[in-house]
């Protein structure tokens, strides 16, 4: 890692730190500042690519895994932060999506999985919808379909079911890169299979979510935060001097 690198890791650690009480008002009750603060501070030092990107958009992301109270490690595939050109992407896995839908209060279970070539699978729809699957394939044979059931507390059912061929219409339109070997589309198809499923559940609008869909992107993106929403966040007795560190931490 070059000196540029390292200096910029060691600045923006330091604005986290310093904007600590700021940024953890943003987040539910359940999660822990210090942990965010140490996934934050281990993200930029396996990819320090992140802080090569437009600093406001780098800010806005750390802000939206906060509001959200989703991890961006990637290992847990809540949420994960993407340079993209010169950008920062907050992307939210399904596991995100679920937790998102599971804090609404209104869901009791949430069951998915893909269907393979040789698998037993029905799917009625009609008054009595309803779903019959029997894996019996083995596990790399090719996927032909992904769904979800969303069980909400007062007992109603509700499901989506796509086929290989429209995940794979989804995966042309919206993921550009897709046909990289290190895409998670290729390292983790049955991921991406069902975080394609669930997000067009979720943006359905039939299963509640603990936040507004307005916030989420065609490609499972976050809207970031405009620079006057910035300002609000990471204020502070010297709005000024805090939003010229910010850009100084980026890699000249």
């Amino acid at each position: 890692m070059n000196m540029n690198l390292n200096q910029a890791i060691k600045k923006t650690t330091t604005l986290l730190q310093e904007t600590q009480h700021q940024w953890s008002r943003l987040m539910p009750p359940h999660v822990d500042a210090d942990m965010m603060l140490g996934v934050f501070i281990n993200l930029f030092k396996t990819n320090p690519t992140l802080l090569e990107c437009e600093q406001t958009s780098l800010w806005s992301a750390i802000a939206q895994c906060c509001k959200l109270g989703l991890r961006p490690d990637g290992l847990l595939g809540e949420a994960y932060m993407i340079p993209y050109g010169h950008n920062v992407k907050l992307v939210i896995g399904y596991k995100g999506l679920l937790a998102l839908a599971r804090r609404s209060g209104e869901v009791a279970k949430i069951s998915t999985a893909v269907v393979r070539e040789g698998d037993h699978f029905e799917y009625t729809l009609g008054d009595e919808e309803k779903i019959v699957h029997s894996p019996t394939a083995e596990s790399d044979s090719p996927i032909t379909h992904a769904y979800v059931i969303v069980t909400l507390t007062n007992g109603e059912k509700v499901r989506k079911v796509m086929t290989a061929s429209e995940i794979e219409i989804i995966r042309s339109r919206y993921s550009k890169g897709s046909d990289k070997k290190s895409s998670p589309w290729n390292t983790s198809p049955d991921t991406m299979a069902l975080k394609t499923v669930v997000r067009s559940l979720l943006n359905s609008g039939l299963v509640p979510m603990s936040i507004s869909r307005q916030l989420l992107s065609d490609d499972g993106s976050v809207q970031p935060l405009d620079h006057q929403e910035l300002q609000a966040i990471y204020d502070t007795e010297d709005k000024r001097e805090l939003l010229v560190s910010v850009g100084d931490a980026s890699v000249q």
